[in-house]
């Protein structure tokens, strides 16, 4: 996201809050897309990225798990915008 225009979009939401807090937004309206396009994107996922699903080389790092009894350690670790993975929270 680029807020060279500003962080404000016209119905008033501020986007600002959502870069301040590393907050990613992503989607995709394959309806407006022709037969052919999603037949491509089908064929490509298939071909890059299922292999990798099914191999394990596909991974989301994990930068650490905490006992949910630690919840303030984690939540302290996320304040800290240090992290480069996800921060997980067991629940026994």
């Amino acid at each position: 996201m680029g807020l060279l225009s500003g962080s404000k979009v016209p119905d008033g939401l501020d986007l600002q809050v959502f870069v301040k807090k590393r907050i990613a937004i992503e989607g995709s309206r394959l309806r407006s897309r022709g037969t052919d396009y999603q037949m491509k994107l089908r064929d490509k996922l298939v071909q890059m990225a299922l292999p990798k699903f099914v191999n394990g080389t596909f991974q989301i790092p994990v930068e650490k798990v905490f006992n949910w009894k630690d919840i303030q350690e984690a939540h302290a670790l996320m304040e800290g915008n240090m992290t480069k993975g996800k921060i997980i929270c067991m629940v026994e």
